[in-house]
């Protein structure tokens, strides 16, 4: 389905409001990272209908508001620290992550223009994140962790040293604690990693 089917067929519609199905989602996503006319056409649904909700809103009581957001990050720190998703190795598969990356919520931001990062997991022994970039990010050492990619598309350098390691679909790469390290992206799409930074 290409970019014009896909803007006629109203998938857009419940991709926006959260009710399209979860293959569906990972075919719109790669059309949005691809396509700047689906891009503009979430960006108009997404603003049409929070229009529509704003103009029907209602006020909750101030109770309501503290009760609903403490429940909210409750639950979300609970399930971002039971719910461990495999530490990342050189074997390691995208679909070892899938039900992870591929909820709902876990989708770039359409204003991002360099990188944005979304933590999914995060325990004691690892914070696990799906990250998109479109240029890069710049030189950093970690000295209490060990970070650790899988591309899941696009590509990239990973520089190390003064050494690049190309990198694309599939491949891993594990940065030793103390060792600076930078990636440039080199795909015209953006560069799509789970990111994974493990205690050492």
């Amino acid at each position: 389905m290409n970019g014009e089917e896909l803007i006629t067929s109203g998938l857009l519609d419940e991709y926006v409001l959260g009710t399209l199905s979860d293959d569906l989602v990972v075919t719109v996503r790669n059309a949005i990272a691809t396509d700047p006319a689906v891009q503009a056409e979430v960006l108009r649904l997404e603003g049409a209908f929070e229009r529509v909700a704003m103009a029907q809103a209602i006020e909750p009581p101030s109770s309501a508001r503290a009760k609903v957001l403490s429940s909210a990050d409750s639950l979300l720190a609970e399930r971002m620290t039971t719910d461990r998703p495999p530490i990342l190795h050189p074997a390691s598969k995208a679909a070892e992550y899938a039900r992870w990356i591929e909820q709902p919520h876990i989708v770039e931001d359409p204003a991002n223009e360099d990188t944005y990062f979304v933590p999914f997991a995060m325990n004691e022994e690892a914070l696990t994140a799906l990250v998109w970039m479109r240029k890069g990010a710049p030189v950093e050492t970690h000295t209490d962790c060990i970070e650790k990619f899988l591309i899941l598309e696009g590509t990239c350098n990973i520089i190390i040293g003064d050494k690049a390691h190309p990198m694309r679909a599939g491949d891993y790469m594990r940065i030793p604690m103390f060792v600076p390290h930078s990636v440039v992206v080199t795909s015209d799409i953006t560069c799509r990693i789970i990111v994974q930074r493990v205690a050492a």
